[in-house]
């Protein structure tokens, strides 16, 4: 039986993108500290440059105090940023008995 602390990798390996791709076993609380938050910006070539009136960047947050905002596309002014981590918690709300998932 895992503890409520605990998670763990799963030995399954894919790419997504042309990137690997981890997968996480274990309570909510805990897979849901290792899923990165996104951010929208203005796109734009620097700091002191006029932004791109029809586009945004999407950026990954730093998770720790190590890492870098990490760029990872461009999006439409419209678009609609939805986290990941919400997905989840509409899901377990939905399916509670979901607590515990691999």
């Amino acid at each position: 039986m895992m503890s409520d602390d605990v998670i763990e990798t799963l030995g399954e390996g894919a790419r997504w993108r042309a990137r690997d791709v981890t997968y996480w076993c274990g309570p909510w609380p805990q897979v849901k500290k290792q899923i990165p938050d996104f951010q929208t910006r203005d796109f734009r070539s620097g700091d002191d440059t006029p932004a791109n009136p029809y586009l945004n960047t999407v950026e990954r947050i730093p998770r720790t105090q190590f890492e870098q905002p990490v760029p990872v596309g461009t999006v439409s002014k419209t678009y609609a940023l939805a986290q990941h981590t919400a997905v989840g918690e509409k899901w377990l709300g939905r399916y509670p008995r979901s607590r515990n998932f691999d």
